[in-house]
């Protein structure tokens, strides 16, 4: 397969996944996109199209059944269910939200079900073959059901299987990483060999992700591949000879690749990997070398059999494009010397992130150009800190002094690593984020016009010029329609984030953080703000994380025009780290107030006394828009709020944000309720706040984000069916003139 027809294999991919991203129709876009490069090169896109087809067949797993005997269906989104199941395959960390993900297999079935379990303190994760029983939350989304386990509430039945041993493995190499390690130093070699570890810093995996250069950090095919390398490479330099031609070299590297794989969980991107090494190894014993083409088709198919909802997933697709950029580079052949090697290197990783950019356009909304040079500076260090880290884990059951010295090398490179990720993030670019969500059309023509392009220039430049143009409607104004005029309080458990749009068009958010995770909050408010990612004006109240935890990472994945800050937070880590990425920053001391977005927005601080705690210094923000008002307080408390009232017009308002997330001093709340009168009132919180359920008691309308999801308050023009209108994502049983409803 030469140029031309990987070049089309690329472009086919990323219509298959864009299309189907917008239209939910992955299998048909992508077989019939790959049947089309099957008829210019070949058999081993044939093979590829066969792949995708297969990842069309519905994989949901059956219900399980309730303890109330409802059936389950499609308008059913939550319900509670009773499980009892065998663990099956690997207990994987879900990086997003700190859980666990494993599959069970259900007590005499076939058809596995994807769960998301949570540890209690101390608590140790199952083992696969173990049988867990209790209760569980199945909620459908827009694929298959996920139950959502608390493992302290569960059964679980160890089951003393020798399947168990990749597992304790795991735990032993973790533990020696750890012990010998050490530090972040140890939880980042964790996360580096096997796949996980410790809980990383927020702000280096902030930096992988800015700087493009998550693919280094969490076990993937290329992990697999440099193991691959080194083995071959150990081995001509001690025998001298081909290792692919020497049979006893294949055996006992692939007995070290699959004992790996096993160890770091068989994810789908490291099983792929074999996958190609066994085709790279077949040939090689036979004298031939394989084709790029069909490196990539038996994987693929493997995938398609084994796990196939991974079929172009982010993992899928990104790994397989940047394989596909490399080929297109010539990345394979034998450098001919030093500056060719040179040479090579960049341009191998100036193909992948071309290859690549379209998709982490289209799954993060964001471009990151410093990966162009930190890939190829940072894979040789990585390489030489995975293999210093098998030798640490195997050295720690063999000889622990010698550990001792390859763990301290180990710390040494590690946070060598560590410290040049962090520096690739503060650079400018890290990342450019997307300014368009782009709708499915606008991604279709580009990609038909980047597919004759490549027909009217098969060439590398040519290759090029198709992945700019596929990747281009991400930075275009209007490219994905004009958005919603709300402002939406999103369910991000304990935390606020309130995003929107007004009248004009500007765009708000005011606050970013979850007591969960701050990231939660980071998605929430960029799903808000589709299809656009610029925010106008974004409010901080004050410095509690659940407030404040997102608002770098906004700035980063989003472009952010200018901040309001409490006073208090001038010369501190986030205003410090706002003002690199934002042009107009702003600082309220108490007493002082601005008015922004031409009048539409006042941010104002009450006049508390000297010495009053942190929640009563919170900025208050108050929106207009049509004759319609929403107050946002913060989380403000007593005296706050007696000097909130002297200086806010008395109501009616459409929307009152309850302060302090619903909590606080009942009679507080009752003079700024009294004094604002809102139609409806809102909460911000993870579970149902007391002030609440004494608010609803006494027949005013209430709305949490902990029972009825996301709250929308919707600023349409007066006379149209939307003005002042308030609506849940979760249905609620209000009065009938509340003027809530629900979507």
């Amino acid at each position: 397969m030469g140029p031309h027809g990987l070049a089309m294999l690329a472009i086919a991919a990323v219509f298959g996944a864009l299309l189907g991203r917008e239209c939910g129709i992955v299998g048909v876009g992508a077989a019939g996109a790959l049947a089309v490069c099957a008829v210019r090169a070949g058999f081993p896109a044939a093979a590829l199209a066969l792949t995708a087809a297969l990842g069309a067949v519905p994989t949901s797993p059956r219900d399980l059944g309730s303890s109330s005997g409802v059936p389950h269906s499609a308008t059913t989104s939550t319900r509670l269910v009773r499980i009892d199941g065998i663990v099956v395959g690997p207990i994987l960390p879900d990086r997003a939200t700190g859980r666990l993900r494993f599959s069970l297999r259900p007590a005499g079935g076939v058809t596995l079900l994807r769960c998301r379990g949570t540890l209690g303190r101390g608590e140790g994760a199952p083992h696969p073959g173990d049988r867990i029983r209790g209760p569980a939350l199945l909620r459908r989304g827009d694929a298959e059901p996920v139950a959502e386990i608390v493992l302290a509430a569960m059964s679980v039945q160890a089951s003393g299987s020798p399947g168990t041993w990749p597992t304790r493995v795991r735990l032993a190499c973790e533990s020696s990483l750890s012990r010998h390690v050490g530090g972040e130093a140890g939880a980042v070699a964790a996360h580096l060999v096997l796949g996980r570890g410790p809980r990383l810093a927020d702000d280096l995996v902030d930096a992988h992700r800015a700087t493009g250069l998550a693919h280094l950090l969490a076990v993937s095919g290329a992990h697999a591949s440099m193991l691959a390398v080194m083995l071959a490479a150990a081995y001509a330099a001690v025998r001298g000879r081909d290792p692919w031609q020497a049979r006893r070299f294949r055996r006992v590297s692939a007995m070290l690749l699959v004992g790996y794989g096993a160890v770091t969980g068989f994810e789908p991107p490291v099983l792929r990997a074999l996958a190609a090494w066994c085709v790279v190894a077949f040939a090689g014993a036979h004298g031939r070398r394989p084709t790029v083409g069909a490196t990539l088709a038996v994987p693929a198919l493997l995938t398609a059999l084994l796990f196939p909802q991974d079929l172009l997933s982010v993992s899928f697709a990104l790994s397989y494009a940047a394989v596909i950029g490399l080929a297109v580079a010539g990345a394979f052949r034998r450098p001919e010397g030093p500056w060719d090697r040179v040479g090579l290197a960049v341009r191998a990783s100036l193909f992948a992130m071309a290859a690549t950019t379209p998709f982490t356009l289209a799954w993060f909304g964001q471009l990151s150009p410093w990966t162009l040079i930190g890939t190829p500076l940072l894979a040789p260090l990585v390489t030489v800190m995975l293999a210093l880290g098998v030798t640490t884990c195997a050295l720690a059951l063999a000889a622990p002094p010698l550990a001792a010295c390859s763990g301290s090398a180990l710390a040494f490179l590690t946070d060598g690593y560590a410290a040049a990720v962090r520096t690739f993030a503060q650079l400018p670019g890290s990342p450019v984020p997307a300014t368009v969500v782009p709708s499915g059309a606008c991604l279709l023509a580009a990609v038909l016009a980047a597919v004759a392009w490549l027909c009217f220039r098969p060439t590398r430049v040519g290759f090029l010029v198709a992945c700019t143009l596929v990747s281009v409607p991400h930075f275009v104004p209007g490219a994905g329609g004009a958005p919603a005029r709300r402002i939406t309080l999103a369910a991000v458990g304990h935390g606020q984030a309130a995003v929107g749009y007004l009248p004009d068009g500007s765009s708000l958010v005011v606050d970013c953080g979850s007591r969960v995770d701050a990231r939660r909050a980071v998605d929430a408010a960029l799903d808000a703000l589709s299809p656009r990612r610029t925010v106008d004006l974004l409010v901080i109240s004050h410095a509690d994380a659940d407030h404040i935890g997102g608002a770098v990472a906004l700035s980063r994945r989003a472009t952010v025009r200018s901040v309001i800050l409490p006073a208090e937070l001038m010369g501190g880590p986030v205003a410090n780290a706002l003002r690199s990425r934002v042009a107009s920053v702003s600082f309220l001391a108490p007493g002082e107030d601005i008015a922004a977005l031409d009048g539409a927005v006042r941010v104002f601080a009450p006049r508390v006394p000297v010495g009053a705690a942190r929640n009563d210094r919170s900025l208050w923000t108050e929106i207009h828009a049509h004759g319609l008002r929403m107050v946002l307080p913060g989380d403000a408390d007593a005296a706050a709020i007696r000097a909130a009232i002297r200086v806010l017009a008395a109501g009616p308002v459409t929307a009152l944000v309850l302060p302090h997330h619903g909590r606080g001093d009942p009679d507080a709340i009752d003079a700024l309720v009294e004094h604002l009168e809102p139609r409806t009132c809102l909460a911000s919180s993870g579970d149902t706040p007391t002030e609440t359920r004494r608010l609803a008691a006494l027949g005013m309308p209430v709305l949490s984000t902990a029972e009825h999801g996301d709250l929308h308050v919707h600023l349409a023009a007066p006379g149209t069916a939307a003005h002042g209108l308030v609506t849940a994502s979760v249905p609620a049983r209000l009065r009938a003139d509340s003027g809530v409803a629900t979507r």
